[in-house]
């Protein structure tokens, strides 16, 4: 029993199709950006992705075009690789930088369709991110590494930066998974729109998304 449980504390995993998640020593990443403002790649996101990349393309102000919500004025994702490209098994790292001060909520929405919230998490549990501070997940210290799971295809990793606190995930809707991270129950894929809703009514248009794919290869 004692090794089981020894076991249970050195990996860690998440549902198949988003990570996997592994204990392992965690490397320096490099600084490299790479935000994904280009559509050309919606066609290869599934559904589930295509619907909470939606929700970070609201009208603006005095406009009744869509248009993309964080190019940059609030808040910047990237990850640890120029071509966001991952083979199944290696390690991933992101990074996620507001301009301004911001409450900040990170969604995966993985190939499967399946979401979890990845910050705040078992590890950060604090959504304030001050102007300029860079937010790594995994962060600096934490005993477990992101591993790319498959199957091949994408991940989406969609961002809110928030002027207001609050949460833009029902309790309800978080459920505890074996890993650091809440999975979201959307059982009947209403979760985007819901989402949507509440950044309306409760943040107006004080709010920036931005999203990062990253490319799962055999």
């Amino acid at each position: 029993m004692a090794a089981k449980t020894q076991f249970l504390r050195n990996k860690v995993f998440i549902l198949a199709g988003i990570m996997t998640l592994a204990v392992a020593g965690i490397s320096t990443a490099e600084d490299t950006r790479a935000t994904s403002d280009d559509e050309s790649f919606l066609k290869d996101l599934s559904v589930e992705q295509r619907e909470m990349y939606n929700v970070t393309r609201s009208p603006s102000p005095g406009s009744a075009a869509s248009k993309p919500r964080g190019s940059g004025s609030q808040v910047a994702v990237w990850s640890d690789r120029k071509d966001r490209t991952y083979r199944i098994g290696e390690k991933v790292k992101m990074y996620i930088k507001p301009s301004k001060d911001s409450y900040v909520t990170v969604f995966n929405t993985g190939s499967s369709g399946k979401k979890h919230q990845i910050f705040p998490n078992q590890y950060q549990g604090d959504r304030f991110v001050k102007a300029g501070q860079t937010v790594e997940i995994p962060g600096k210290g934490a005993d477990y590494d992101f591993v790319a799971g498959g199957p091949p295809g994408k991940d989406l990793v969609t961002v809110f930066a928030t002027d207001r606190p609050g949460e833009l995930a029902d309790k309800s809707r978080l459920v505890a998974s074996t890993g650091p991270f809440a999975a979201v129950s959307d059982p009947e894929g209403t979760f985007s729109k819901d989402l949507a809703v509440v950044l309306t009514n409760q943040h107006q248009n004080n709010w920036e998304g931005a999203n990062l794919d990253l490319n799962i290869r055999r």
